[in-house]
C-alpha cells in the first residue's frame, strides 16, 4: 500500500522578522549556505512579501550560477530587471525598495 503524500505549507511562524532576514541575508551573501540549503527554502517561507521576493531573486541566481549573488549589484540588477518586466507588483516593489 503506497503511503499517502503529505502536502503542507511551511513558514517559517515560529522566527521573528530579525530571523528571517537574516536567512535573506545568507541567501544572497554566503554560497556555503546557499548550497547546503538548495531546495529547501522557498520564497513562501517567508512572512513578508520583499523577504520572499529577494530570497526569489537570490534563489534564482543560485539555480543558474550555483554561487550566491554575494554582490548587492547583481541582485539589484536582477530587481531593476523584473520590475521592468512586470514581474513585481508595484506593492511589493516598493517594500523591496525598503529592503535594499
Amino acid at each position: 500500500m503506497a503511503a499517502a503524500a503529505i502536502t503542507e505549507e511551511v513558514k517559517f511562524v515560529d522566527f521573528d522578522t530579525d530571523f528571517q532576514l537574516k536567512i535573506v541575508a545568507m541567501l544572497v551573501r554566503d554560497n556555503t549556505f546557499a548550497r547546503r540549503t538548495e531546495g529547501l527554502i522557498k520564497p513562501s517561507y517567508f512572512d513578508s512579501r520583499a523577504h520572499g521576493f529577494i530570497a526569489n531573486l537570490a534563489l534564482a541566481y543560485f539555480n543558474k550560477y550555483k554561487r550566491a549573488p554575494a554582490d548587492m549589484h547583481i541582485l539589484n540588477a536582477m530587481f531593476v530587471a523584473a520590475k521592468r518586466g512586470g514581474k513585481v507588483r508595484e506593492d511589493v516593489a516598493a517594500e523591496c525598495e525598503e529592503v535594499f
